[in-house]
């Protein structure tokens, strides 16, 4: 089908709608008091840092006001995915997702409520800017690409 585009690509919708579904389903009420100004792609390559001091924050294009959880929830699945790149004296380096959860949580004194939710929330939105930068790759580099993220899409799916 000359309208599909690239392999994969129409199976990608399917799976980001059933994803999405889902996750409008699932999703938690949040009271207002709840919610706060997040940054949305809080991943470690977003911070500016000399020494020890977080000297800039960058990449503010998915901020918006939504609970906390949800940054948390994106720095943890980010974590995940460096993880799974990284040498070893690298992965020694990244905090664990109960390291980040405590260590907000100490620092904000709000407690941090549906991670897992906003864990899938945040594969979704991650998914759908990595699919979005594969629409020009074809066959074996889009295959590979997509094949990739199949840990990020255990994640949104997972129930």
């Amino acid at each position: 089908d000359p309208h599909q585009g690239p392999v994969g690509r129409r199976e990608q919708r399917q799976r980001l709608e059933v994803v999405r579904r889902r996750l409008l389903v699932d999703e938690p009420h949040e009271h207002a008091d709840e919610l706060a100004l997040i940054h949305g792609d809080p991943a470690l390559g977003n911070y500016m840092i000399s020494g020890t001091q977080v000297t800039a924050v960058i990449d503010w294009e998915l901020a918006g006001i939504l609970t906390p959880a949800y940054d948390i929830a994106m720095q943890c699945l980010a974590n995940f995915y460096y993880r799974s790149l990284s040498s070893p004296e690298v992965v020694a380096r990244i905090p664990s997702d109960v390291e980040w959860v405590a260590l907000y949580e100490r620092i904000s004194g709000r407690r941090i409520v549906n991670l897992d939710y906003y864990r899938r929330v945040a594969a979704c939105v991650l998914l759908v800017v990595q699919i979005s930068m594969a629409r020009n790759f074809t066959g074996a580099a889009l295959k590979a690409y997509l094949q990739g993220l199949e840990p990020i899409w255990q994640v949104a799916e997972s129930v």
